[in-house]
């Protein structure tokens, strides 16, 4: 348990956690009511009050071996629509892409995230 006052910000509880678990703020997320809590605002700002619960998950280190390349699927995606289009067409089509993917993802909720999550997990431990 951690001693905070609603007028803390989550930063500040991030560091008392850090403190107490030995885990570094940079790996903490804090979640409350399915809704991320952003180190700049307050406790009260999200209701939070004395016996409130808050889930934390920790972001694993990221290490050289787990690193993948963010930009591969962007760029596979690019030749393959080379070679059907012209370059200001496959421009077009990877910029609408882009902006109805960002669509999409801002749309998921955490229990969606959580069931792509788990099918990843287990397509991935199937290989």
């Amino acid at each position: 348990m951690v001693e905070v006052s609603d007028n803390d910000e989550i930063a500040l509880l991030k560091r008392e956690i850090s403190t107490k678990l030995r885990i570094p703020v940079a790996q903490q997320r804090l979640v409350f009511k399915g809704k991320t809590l952003a180190d700049a605002s307050r406790l009260r700002d999200h209701r939070i009050v004395d016996g409130s619960k808050l889930h934390l998950s920790v972001k694993q280190e990221t290490t050289v071996g787990n690193i993948e390349d963010p930009n591969e699927f962007n760029t596979q995606l690019r030749i393959f629509l080379k070679r059907h289009l012209n370059t200001q067409d496959t421009e077009k089509v990877m910029a609408k892409f882009k902006e109805q993917f960002k669509t999409w993802i801002s749309s998921l909720s955490l229990d969606d995230i959580e069931r792509l999550a788990t099918i990843h997990m287990k397509e991935a431990s199937s290989y």
